[in-house]
């Protein structure tokens, strides 16, 4: 559920109950996005009860496009310069006070994401104290724990079917480098059984965890000079072309998601 300091248009996209879209599309037409009813005056606010306490570590807030009637999907390197929240904080409800956890100043990025050290709430607030064109207009807003439980760091340990040699170690899928820099020298993984599949990596986590998705990173083709990579960045040497994510209940592997080509 969602509150606000008032309604222009009708509320969609918030955390718990949101729409999940970050585009805006249709916005004015009482559907797609938050618009506050205080011309020219701020601060404004809008308030997401969730159905309990969640734990947190980041927020998603997403403003409108200059181009609302032919809006793109956002990235973070999205600008606006026509309708943008340009301040605001975000805040957590602890149960007893409001917390902020982030400050946003001179924005001018359409999606910006807020991170903080892991909080229980039963809420979260975003108060929008500056904006372009009068109003505070948000499109999107989502709240998660963005903590990579796959990670050394948390806790998490590695073991593999079979390793080339020590300097492919299994661990190194685990140390939250994602380009995969000095490969054959501690960088990645390698199974030792060429041509023979499947072939398989196990992560096990420091307790019982909750989370709805699983980031898989292979080999770039220039490994001596690797670049942070995107969705966008394509092998055509080196990648794994089929694989399955499969996740343990306490008693069975169960499968969760595959990709084939």
């Amino acid at each position: 559920m969602a509150a606000a300091t008032a309604f222009f248009i009708a509320i969609a996209g918030y955390a718990g109950e949101k729409d999940g879209d970050r585009t805006g599309i249709g916005s004015g037409a009482d559907t797609d996005g938050w618009n506050d009813a205080s011309s020219g005056v701020f601060p404004d606010w809008l308030q997401v009860n969730f159905n309990g306490s969640h734990v947190l570590s980041s927020v998603t807030v997403v403003t409108l496009q200059d181009n609302c009637p032919g809006p793109a999907e956002p990235d973070a390197a999205m600008t606006f310069s026509a309708f943008g929240m340009t301040a605001f904080d975000v805040q957590v409800w602890n149960g007893s006070s409001w917390t902020t956890v982030g400050s946003v100043t001179g924005n001018d990025k359409v999606m910006r994401n807020v991170t903080f050290a892991p909080v229980a709430a039963s809420a979260i607030r975003i108060v929008c104290n500056n904006a372009l064109s009068n109003y505070c207009r948000l499109v999107e807003v989502e709240a998660r724990d963005d903590r990579n439980w796959a990670a050394a760091t948390n806790g998490a340990s590695a073991t593999a079917s079979s390793s080339l040699s020590a300097a492919c170690p299994v661990a190194a899928i685990i140390d939250g480098e994602r380009k995969g820099p000095n490969w054959g020298s501690g960088g990645g993984w390698n199974d030792a059984t060429p041509n023979a599949y499947p072939d398989w990596a196990r992560i096990d986590f420091s307790g019982h965890q909750w989370f709805d998705q699983v980031s898989v990173y292979a080999l770039q083709d220039n490994y001596p000079n690797p670049v942070e990579p995107t969705n966008q960045t394509t092998f055509a040497r080196y990648g794994i072309t089929s694989f399955e994510v499969q996740v343990w209940n306490g008693v069975n592997w169960i499968g969760m998601g595959s990709v084939r080509n």
